[in-house]
């Protein structure tokens, strides 16, 4: 009797978890820190739709931070955090196992490539950066990190782009005038930012 009811319940729970999308799937595994963060951020919407669906981006690969990870962000602003979860969401594929994951790296709708490195394919960073983290659980381990529009991984660490120091811009040039040394400031005109050059898969994610 027991056992019927165990394999009843194994059952449930797999007929659950294939009613869930991607962030539900990860809010009921416990996760809700990343989901929070999604749905402040005004993405939820968008992580929710199904492959059928107008406008979706859907199957998903979402690289869900653990609650400690997300934590670790402190007072990051909306719009950091929300350039934080576009390098977190796979459009279009549903990677069951990391053996599936393209050795030239996985684009994301941050558009950065996830790179994959070690025996197993479990270490992850953004392609500039040098921050790893580790897939400490998911698809490949449980089926029921599977959802109806895509496929959750959790991370030990939140992926972020390579962090430029904020220093002094400008370079010494010296010339002589009248025998004395002079010494002037240029600006450097290469300065950029990230959330200059966003895509068009980009800008549908938050349409």
């Amino acid at each position: 009797m027991n056992k019927h009811i165990i394999a009843l319940l194994i059952l449930s729970l797999a007929g659950l978890s294939a009613s869930y999308n991607v962030m539900e799937v990860a809010r009921e595994k416990g996760y809700t820190e990343f989901f929070q963060a999604v749905e402040k951020s005004g993405l939820l919407e968008h992580a929710t739709k199904q492959e059928d669906e107008d406008g979706s981006m859907a199957p998903f690969t979402v690289f869900v931070p653990t609650n400690e990870a997300m934590e670790q962000l402190g007072e990051a602003d909306e719009d950091e955090i929300k350039s934080l979860i576009k390098f977190h969401v796979v459009p279009g594929q549903k990677y069951t196992a990391p053996d599936e994951f393209p050795t030239d790296g996985i684009p994301t709708v941050g558009q950065q490539l996830i790179m994959v490195t070690g025996e197993d394919n479990s270490t992850l960073f953004l392609e500039d950066s040098e921050t790893q983290v580790t897939i400490v659980d998911g698809i490949h381990n449980d089926e029921s990190f599977s959802a109806n529009n895509g496929v959750c991984y959790i991370i030990n660490g939140v992926l972020k782009p390579f962090e430029e120091v904020e220093a002094d811009s400008t370079t010494e040039e010296t010339s002589h005038e009248n025998g004395e040394e002079v010494t002037e400031n240029t600006d450097d005109e290469n300065e950029h930012s990230y959330d200059d050059t966003e895509d068009d898969s980009d800008e549908e994610f938050e349409e």
